[in-house]
């Protein structure tokens, strides 16, 4: 980005506890901490971080919601709070760790990008509903508010991509759709979309300062 050396520490199913905070299995071999392989790298000026989704369950959610009648229901609304509660201990550690780095990177925290249209349109795909949508939206927005909160209380950036127009069954879409490898989740269309969005933040906003007391997960 910019001209500027880029290394990609990301890894498939990864997670806070496994994945960033310890090594990870992937395929039979042991991947390092990618917070460890971070931590040694010398002369960081920006860290871009997306995480969440797996902690979450957020695509088996989705999943499970647009293939049952409803997704109100008291025992997904449990466990979307529970997983939520866990994942807001977890990420602020992360953060915490995030602000000690050396040299204090900028620090960019990605927002979960919204797939579902409000209005439809999946012909012969599970019952995607106005009602569902409205539902995985309120989940959605409570969670991205837990990714935003965290980072400016560390002196970090929230970045919320933007698929509108291009959502699933759209003609351009930028989410794969259920017959896709990986169902729900971005398209090449889709992650540079999310790629454009860190870097209009990373040019057009100057980077915030950072706060001087420690900051606490504020329940859910």
């Amino acid at each position: 980005m910019n001209h500027s050396p880029v290394v990609n520490l990301a890894c498939t199913n990864a997670a806070i506890e496994n994945g960033l905070f310890a090594p990870e299995a992937i395929n039979g071999a042991l991947v390092p901490s990618q917070l460890a392989r971070l931590e040694a790298l010398p002369g960081v000026k920006t860290v871009i971080v997306s995480i969440g989704a797996n902690e979450m369950h957020w695509t088996q959610l989705m999943q499970l919601c647009l293939a049952s009648p409803q997704c109100d229901d008291n025992a997904s609304a449990a466990w979307f709070s529970q997983a939520l509660d866990s994942f807001t201990i977890d990420y602020y550690d992360l953060l915490q760790r995030l602000a000690a780095l050396r040299g204090l990177p900028r620090v960019i925290v990605n927002e979960y990008y919204d797939p579902l249209p409000v209005k439809p349109v999946c012909t012969g795909q599970p019952a995607i509903t106005a009602a569902k949508s409205a539902v995985l939206l309120d989940r959605l927005t409570t969670f991205n508010n837990v990714l935003a909160d965290g980072a400016a209380s560390f002196g970090f950036e929230a970045v919320a991509p933007s698929f509108v127009g291009h959502e699933l069954c759209a003609p351009q879409s930028f989410v794969q759709g259920f017959n896709d490898p990986a169902p729900l989740h971005p398209t090449a269309a889709g992650e540079i979309a999310i790629a454009l969005a860190d870097e209009q933040a990373l040019l057009l906003n100057p980077a915030p300062p950072r706060p001087t007391g420690a900051a606490t997960p504020s329940p859910s």
